[in-house]
């Protein structure tokens, strides 16, 4: 039994940039999802480091996902 918590960011601004400039989404994506997973790390309760360390980020198509793959990161 997992919590799933899911975060949606309005990126309508963006859209002018990404046609004005093709492939700079994926550069995008990419410095965001960084800035959020650093974030995370910083933000998260280090005891062992585990749940620290285990804030990952995917990107792939102009989307992004960062996560926690330790079992107890919604309950802390």
């Amino acid at each position: 039994m997992g919590l799933k918590i899911t975060i949606k960011i309005d990126t309508s601004h963006l859209n002018n940039l990404i046609h004005a400039a093709p492939g700079i989404d994926a550069d995008i994506c990419d410095l965001v999802s960084q800035d959020i997973q650093y974030g995370a790390q910083q933000r998260a309760a280090v005891d062992t480091g585990a749940m620290r360390d285990s804030i990952e980020r995917a990107t792939a198509g102009g989307f992004f996902s960062v996560i926690s793959l330790a079992e107890y990161s919604s309950f802390v």
